[in-house]
């Protein structure tokens, strides 16, 4: 990762209500037929592979871009941290032909039967772009792309429990492009450095109006951080089956938190930061 790059925020265990419940609440299903089919689900957050973050930084700058993934130095710091286990109920219903649905609160869940059991998955997405645009050529983009999924598998070890896995993955990336070069007309109104920036062996080197400072038309600098937890899960049917029971029950969660480690060395050598 580039140091010029600006650090993207880390995965937050302590992620607010909304977050967590969309993380939470895919669910499984079963073949309903007349029993009850309210389960209550409870998420082993103390197993599991807990939450690891990657980080990644790509450009078209055509000079050296200075590496700050070496560093390193004689101190080493490290964290953890752990919560309480995720409980809270579902509703399952049996679409036939393999297919479900589940619904907990706001959320609906599609689903489907496999040789393993049942899969559920749910993607999030929402992209936002801005530009600024001079009629004399010049351009400026930024996009930003957040997605947060939800995989739940579900075995039914009888007609009353179940064991299975949640994994939730929270990608974020943002993608700025400018043009490498400009002419005296968009100098006059906007100036001869740009807005991206780099930091090499020699200091901060701005994309400049007169200078082809990329391997291509635009610059082009794209952050992405990627963090996944993944916990295995129990499910045991209750007694409840009437609708109005269900919506007594649909607000009710007890939210825990994923394990989180993180350790990075500093000293002499610079820092050197890890998940």
């Amino acid at each position: 990762m580039s140091r010029a790059a600006r650090p993207l925020a880390p995965f937050a265990p302590s992620a607010p209500r909304r977050l967590l419940g969309l993380l939470l609440l895919g669910l499984p299903l079963a073949a309903c037929g007349s029993r009850p089919n309210v389960w209550l689900i409870e998420v082993d957050t103390s197993k599991g592979d807990g939450v690891a973050c990657s980080q990644t930084v790509t450009e078209n700058y055509v000079g050296d871009i200075v590496d700050d993934s070496t560093g390193g130095g004689p101190f080493t710091q490290t964290s953890a941290s752990a919560g309480s286990n995720f409980l809270f109920y579902v509703k399952l219903l049996d679409l036939g032909d393999g297919l479900g649905t589940l619904n907990s609160g706001e959320l609906l869940l599609p689903g489907e039967e496999t040789e393993d059991g049942w899969k559920f998955a749910w993607t999030e997405s929402a992209v936002t772009e801005s530009e600024l645009a001079h009629e004399a050529g010049y351009r400026y983009g930024d996009r930003e792309r957040q997605e947060v999924t939800t995989r739940i598998t579900l075995e039914l070890d009888s007609s009353s429990t179940g064991t299975g896995r949640m994994a939730i993955e929270d990608l974020f990336e943002r993608t700025r492009s400018e043009s490498d070069t400009w002419s005296d007309e968009v100098i006059d109104a906007l100036g001869n450095r740009g807005s991206l920036s780099w930091t090499t062996a020699d200091g901060d080197e701005n994309n400049g109006a007169r200078s082809e400072d990329c391997d291509d038309t635009d610059c082009v600098i794209t952050e992405a951080q990627r963090c996944a937890a993944a916990a295995p899960l129990t499910a045991t049917r209750t007694a409840l089956k009437d609708d109005d029971d269900f919506s007594s029950l649909v607000g009710l969660e007890s939210y825990g938190a994923f394990r989180t480690t993180g350790s990075y060395t500093w000293g002499e050598g610079g820092v050197d930061s890890g998940f």
